[in-house]
């Protein structure tokens, strides 16, 4: 028992070392979204859009995505939404890159990829338990 967390389960590790960078990602794409759409319309309309299209991605991927964890193998569904977050980011630098850039369609972009991250969050959340030894993990019930 005197072991830590990480070296009794080194899956957990890697769970929570692809979190961190995870995490890393999306607070990186939050400032360069927002950077971006300074730099480009210098609008405090546009930037308060891409603040509401962050809230509501965050919103409509939590609520969605609920009872999908809950129905399908917890793995499958993190794969899954992993490839569609890096697929979202490859579209917002092939927007950007090639100037592109209707800020609707950075609106879509930010929605959707928030919306996926959130969706992620809960996945990796669910997934946690699976995989940590029961006897590191308080009890929630009483």
């Amino acid at each position: 028992m005197n072991k830590s967390l990480f070296q009794n389960n080194p899956l957990f590790l890697k769970i929570w070392l692809a979190n961190l960078l995870s995490n890393f990602s999306v607070i990186f794409y939050e400032i360069a979204i927002i950077w971006y759409v300074v730099e480009t319309t210098n609008s405090a309309l546009a930037i308060g859009g891409i603040s509401l299209a962050i809230l509501f991605g965050s919103v409509a991927g939590s609520v969605l995505i609920g009872q999908i964890v809950d129905k399908y193998p917890t793995r499958k569904i993190m794969v899954l939404l992993g490839s569609l977050r890096l697929l979202t980011l490859v579209a917002f630098i092939f927007v950007v890159g090639l100037n592109l850039s209707n800020v609707i369609v950075l609106y879509l972009v930010s929605f959707v990829f928030i919306g996926l991250n959130a969706a992620y969050q809960i996945a990796r959340a669910k997934s946690v338990p699976e995989v940590v030894i029961q006897l590191w993990v308080a009890s929630t019930s009483s």
